[in-house]
Parts: structure tokens; sequence; C-alpha cells
């Protein structure tokens, strides 16, 4: 997520629910992580890794902080819009970025197992408990 600070605009430009355009968005994330774990990995090597020059890990945490805060925004949007359960919206946002970037670790972990993350589990994270429910009787 090179451009964290337009996510935010990102969303609210996509047609639909709350719940659809953040469903919309984790998709395209989580194809992002298939084609290219490389680059979530990254961002976390440049910030915890202490070698990795000053101003690179300044840059990813600067982004990375902007990418919370934005995802945020647009959880408490939802939530005030009712689509979206109660709690902390930037709890909510840190947890479903460290989800994406967990993935994205197992993915280069684990070349050779099968990769398809699920975005109704990710939802699930900010869903009511009965809609989560709801979506796993849908799920195959």
């Amino acid at each position: 997520m090179s451009n964290a600070a337009q996510i935010p605009a990102v969303l609210a430009a996509i047609p639909g629910t709350y719940r659809q355009r953040l469903e919309w968005f984790v998709e395209q994330v989580f194809q992002g992580v298939k084609a290219m774990p490389e680059v979530f990995f990254l961002s976390v090597e440049a910030t915890a890794n202490a070698a990795a020059p000053a101003e690179a890990r300044k840059l990813v945490a600067e982004q990375g902080l902007k990418s919370m805060e934005g995802l945020a925004r647009f959880i408490a949007e939802g939530q005030r819009a009712g689509e979206f359960k109660a709690g902390a919206p930037a709890l909510l946002a840190m947890h479903l970025l460290a989800l994406v970037q967990g993935l994205a670790l197992q993915r280069l972990g684990v070349a050779d197992f099968p990769f398809d993350p699920s975005v109704e589990i990710a939802m699930r994270l900010l869903l009511a408990t009965n809609e989560a429910s709801a979506v796993e009787k849908e799920a195959p």
C-alpha cells in the first residue's frame, strides 16, 4: 500500500455499503498478497530491522500509520451506519492489517501450501456475531 493516504478516498469512491466496499478492498489487498507477498514482507522488515536505513524505516512507519488511521476512520463511519460491530476503530483496523501482514508472511514462508485467503473470515473481525455466523453458513 504505497499510497496509504488514499485509502479513505478509494473506499469512498466505491459504490455500495460500507461492508461491500471493505470486502472489495480486502479482496484487492489479498490479491496483492497472492501476487507479491514480498512487498508486505519488506514493509515489516523495514520497520523491524535496525540495520535498515532510518529514512526507510521512518517512511514505512508513516505509511503504516496513515493506512491504519484511514482504515480506522472508514470503520468508524461503518459503525455509525450500523454495518460494523462496536469497538475501538483503531484496534479493529490494526487487527485487520495485522491479518494481512501475517498472511503475507505465511505466503512467503510456505510457498507450496495452497493459499486462498478468505475475505469472509477477515470480515468476521468487523461484523456483529449474528452477521458473522450468517457469513459462515453461506460459505461453501
